[in-house]
């Protein structure tokens, strides 16, 4: 069990999102929230309340098509680890104010 971020990589089509859910059911993390985004149609506000709501639900925050995130999008991701929103360890133990990452690309 770990707690570190995640990146799904795969052709459009391949399942990727299913595999993310399967990965949030059945985590430590099954019972928290998991808030879906997609990086390709959001704006820099949609993004940055979606970081704000899972890391007050210790929740999960699943960032859909990733390589499609605006540059302000990074920066807001990169503050967001920054501030320790997001659990990044290898430990199953979180706090419950950290939210937990998975994203997926279309490589």
């Amino acid at each position: 069990r770990t707690a570190l971020p995640i990146l799904i990589s795969g052709p459009a089509g391949c399942g990727k999102k299913r595999l993310a859910r399967a990965l949030h059911r059945e985590s430590d993390w099954q019972n928290r929230s998991l808030i879906t985004l997609d990086a390709g149609q959001t704006q820099p506000a949609d993004l940055e309340q979606a970081i704000a709501t899972a890391h007050d639900m210790g929740g999960v925050l699943l960032i859909c098509h990733i390589d499609r995130l605006s540059e302000q999008g990074q920066d807001q991701l990169a503050t967001a680890f920054q501030k320790n929103q997001f659990a990044f360890s290898t430990h199953a133990q979180r706090s419950h104010r950290r939210a937990r990452l998975i994203a997926e690309d279309m490589s």
